[in-house]
């Protein structure tokens, strides 16, 4: 996290009146943007996904958090869950994973994606500060979900979900939160340099 850049800054030489604007075309703006960063979080989940873990093939990276964190640190933190479920239900109805696969991806992007916004905005701007917040939390909320899911739902018990977690659930979560968090970032800088970035970037507050 400490190559990432210390904030995200909104780009010099944008006219004063683009910035301003009303509430309600802030708000289309936003929509609009939500809308775009959600088709391509899920083209991302159905398309580019590999193993991380040797000791867990099963368990597969993909990038479909980065818009998802975008979309905190820009639309702010309000935005994450309705993204997220549109996310989830999608690949759910696609997909596979039933029930629990949409539960379990909708807590932990919105958990990452609601981390990173209100640690980014109440943090002084920090991306790397908000990263790692957003990499804990995602990590927390994935271990105190195999320790429901797996009892209730996957047929183990409390110790195998415990088993579990050092070996397989805190490093890959760590990773992939890491990973997701650490090209996020090198995204959002370069997106915040150009007009359209700013345009994708502006919060509806």
């Amino acid at each position: 996290m400490g190559a990432c850049p210390r904030d995200i800054q909104e780009p010099e030489g944008v006219p004063a009146g683009r910035q301003g604007g009303s509430r309600e075309g802030g708000w289309v703006r936003s929509l609009a943007s939500s809308g775009l960063l959600a088709a391509i979080s899920l083209v991302l989940a159905l398309y580019v996904h590999f193993p991380l873990l040797p000791v867990a093939p099963y368990l597969l990276y993909d990038p479909s958090d980065i818009p998802v964190i975008l979309a905190g640190l820009w639309l702010g933190p309000g935005w994450v869950l309705p993204i997220s479920a549109v996310v989830a239900l999608a690949l759910g109805a696609t997909a596979g994973g039933g029930a629990v696969g949409v539960v379990s991806r909708l807590v932990g992007s919105a958990a990452l994606g609601v981390a990173a916004a209100v640690a980014f905005h109440r943090g002084g701007r920090r991306i790397g500060f908000a990263g790692m917040v957003a990499v804990a939390a995602y990590t927390a909320a994935e271990v105190l979900l195999t320790l429901l899911l797996v009892p209730l739902f996957m047929g183990g018990s409390l110790d195998d979900a415990v088993a579990l977690l050092l070996p397989v659930v805190v490093p890959f979560n760590l990773l992939k939160g890491g990973i997701n968090f650490a090209l996020c970032s090198v995204i959002a800088r370069q997106l915040t340099k150009t007009p359209a970035g700013f345009s994708l970037g502006r919060r509806a507050d």
